[in-house]
């Protein structure tokens, strides 16, 4: 659909409601915006724009506006826009702002996914599991994310966020304001998991969070949140907000190679002879290895 917008008094357009709902999302535009599209015989507003109401999450929606099929191009202004068109509070443009949420979203995902990350090889090695073994299992390393799945359902469920989101200030909700329930909560995790970061594998990873990256763009929302019809917010956070996930993602990531350690820095000599002195001379500090062999 392509919509015509009234901005500082001027006409601009026409814009793809893709770009629309994400410039709304963005705070670009509000409610008021006047707006139309073919098919309005009269200029209105989002607001009041059927497929852009559960953008502003409006308790009661105004009607929506007869259609009738001869309106091919946008009405002329009325009299009164120059004086009563909104002016738009000083925003970043709104590619800016979307790829700001976008990177926020990254890292609150990879703050979330990097603590289980963590706490999974810390229970594994506190239950004296083969740590060894199951790291060289690349079958043990594409599935180690899947009982991340109910644990992220649950809290998107009952609070509409995870320790990453909330640090940085993101919940989510249905496109009508509402939580989800337990089977949109685990249906959403796992597209994620699933298409959205390719279960964290190799080089699958990155491929699907750039393949993430242009739909959302594309569409004006992340493929998951489009399919299920949910929403994504944003409250303002502080700097300090960020340096706690740094810290965060910096512990996770000592944990994890205090575990594994053992396991991997002979891997890596293996493959890459040029750092076994280095190795050598620069011992890695780790938990010592709990795993004791079955006797034969």
């Amino acid at each position: 659909m392509q919509i015509w917008l009234i901005l500082d008094g001027e006409k601009h357009g026409p814009f793809s409601d893709f770009d629309v709902r994400r410039d709304i999302e963005s705070g670009r535009y509000d409610a008021d915006t006047p707006a139309w599209h073919e098919g309005l015989p009269n200029w209105s507003t989002l607001g009041e724009i059927a497929i852009f109401r559960s953008e502003f999450n409006e308790d009661n929606p105004p009607a929506p506006q007869p259609q009738p099929a001869d309106a091919e191009t946008p009405p002329p202004l009325p009299d009164t826009a120059p004086s009563q068109a909104p002016q738009p509070a000083p925003a970043p443009a709104p590619e800016a702002a979307g790829n700001l949420h976008l990177l926020r979203r990254f890292w609150a995902r990879w703050t979330d996914l990097q603590l289980y990350i963590a706490a999974w090889w810390l229970f594994l090695y506190f239950t004296n599991a083969d740590v060894g073994a199951l790291f060289s299992n690349p079958w043990f390393l594409l599935l180690q994310l899947l009982p991340w799945l109910p644990i992220e359902a649950a809290m998107i469920r009952h609070y509409g966020t995870t320790p990453g989101k909330w640090i940085l200030g993101i919940h989510v909700r249905n496109d009508d304001g509402s939580h989800l329930d337990g089977r949109q909560a685990a249906t959403r995790t796992l597209r994620v998991l699933v298409a959205g970061i390719g279960l964290g594998w190799g080089v699958i990873a990155p491929i699907c969070q750039a393949a993430s990256y242009w739909i959302t763009r594309r569409i004006g929302r992340t493929l998951w949140d489009h399919l299920g019809g949910h929403r994504v917010g944003f409250s303002p956070v502080r700097g300090t907000r960020y340096l706690a996930v740094a810290a965060l993602i910096y512990i996770a990531l000592q944990l994890q190679f205090a575990v594994l350690a053992p396991h991997m820095v002979p891997m890596y000599q293996e493959q890459f002879p040029a750092l076994r002195e280095y190795f050598e001379n620069n011992p890695p500090r780790h938990f010592p290895p709990r795993h004791e062999p079955a006797s034969p």
